[in-house]
């Protein structure tokens, strides 16, 4: 798999370490990252608990793009 940031590309191997998903019950989910962060995850998004998957997907995109246009901006100057 191949993803691309900012920070370059990354090519996923099976020695990576990856992202995992609990489930804690009720809707409620923690995701842990590769790095070891905690994050909860809530997908009734009426209750509003935590953020739902699809606001984490909004962030993540939204801060990869506003990391990439500030690193041009920089260059600029």
């Amino acid at each position: 798999m191949l993803f691309f940031c900012s920070r370059g590309y990354h090519l996923t191997t099976p020695e990576d370490p990856k992202a995992t998903i609990h489930y804690a019950r009720d809707e409620f989910f923690i995701g842990i990252s590769p790095t070891g962060h905690a994050l909860a995850l809530d997908s009734n998004h009426e209750r509003g608990s935590a953020p739902t998957p699809m606001e984490l997907l909004l962030i993540a995109l939204g801060s990869c793009t506003a990391v990439d246009v500030i690193s041009i901006l920089q260059k600029k100057t």
